[in-house]
């Protein structure tokens, strides 16, 4: 079912039972969606939106551990993400049967993400993102853009899709995957806000985009890039200490472990020293 066929039915089907407070979480482009829904359609407030992420820049938007300072007994939560680890943390705080996944498993398509990681290109499915690591942050207005025929006589998009020109349709050379390359995306990535990624760029793992940036080209391991087109400023750390975050692949290990480990990550040479054996 479509998202606002179905966000409508949920809210109606919450108000027979005489719920009238809803809650929004995350809050990427589904929130926003299902917000219209609330406000125009019903004519009701949200009693709350929560987004881990967008809590950070937004004083008006709670982090799913706010929940715990609020009554949301008798609330619903409208849920506008598949990431496990959202609905996970969300059980913490309110009753499974007060979550409401507006996300269609059989009608909504998404993308191969790893452990934890948050925001815009988690929330959204991204059609031009093959995958995406684990403990990934990523902050309001990141995206993936793809390209256009640039040596045809038009760049128009009617040479190879038909979504804005039904009329114009026929048998096509070129197809939007044809000339886009999909992106991965590694483990424990930064993006600042406003981040932009094209030409099927592959971002290692560890990389720091800066707020803004335009990535058009892949960027190596532990890289810190910014500016447009994106350039690496410096490093995260040196050669030796990449490799060994590398082997080690920490954001594989078991949440125990992790937890079990969680002061050490503070340092890179302790973390490394205590944990890889080949660490000279």
């Amino acid at each position: 079912m479509e998202l606002v066929s179905f966000a409508d039915k949920v809210i109606k089907d919450s108000l027979e039972k005489g719920v009238s407070k809803f809650i929004i979480c995350p809050f990427g482009e589904r929130g926003m969606r299902v917000k219209n829904v609330l406000n125009i359609q019903f004519d009701i407030q949200e009693y709350l939106i929560v987004d881990n992420g967008l809590s950070i820049y937004n004083k008006n938007v709670l982090a799913v551990r706010d929940l715990k300072d609020n009554d949301v007994s008798d609330s619903v939560i409208l849920l506008t993400s598949k990431n496990a680890d959202i609905y996970n943390e969300l059980t913490v705080y309110i009753d499974e049967s007060n979550i409401v996944s507006l996300v269609d498993d059989k009608s909504e398509k998404k993308n191969k993400v790893g452990r934890f990681s948050y925001g815009p290109l988690v929330d959204n499915y991204e059609p031009l993102i093959d995958s995406i690591g684990s403990f990934c942050s990523f902050a309001p207005g990141c995206c993936v853009v793809g390209n256009h025929l640039l040596d045809a006589v038009s760049t128009h998009e009617f040479l190879f899709e038909f979504t804005n020109c039904k009329e114009l349709q026929q048998d096509k050379e070129y197809t939007w995957e044809s000339i886009n390359k999909k992106v991965v995306i590694g483990n424990d990535v930064w993006f600042g806000q406003n981040v932009v990624v094209t030409n099927g760029a592959r971002i290692g793992n560890g990389v720091i985009a800066g707020a803004g940036s335009i990535i058009t080209k892949d960027i190596p391991d532990y890289a810190v890039v910014v500016g447009n087109p994106a350039r690496i400023i410096r490093y995260r750390f040196n050669e030796k200490q990449i490799a060994a975050l590398n082997k080690l692949a920490w954001w594989d290990w078991p949440i125990e472990k992790i937890k079990m480990c969680y002061k050490d990550f503070y340092d890179i040479d302790k973390f490394i020293k205590r944990y890889g054996a080949d660490y000279e």
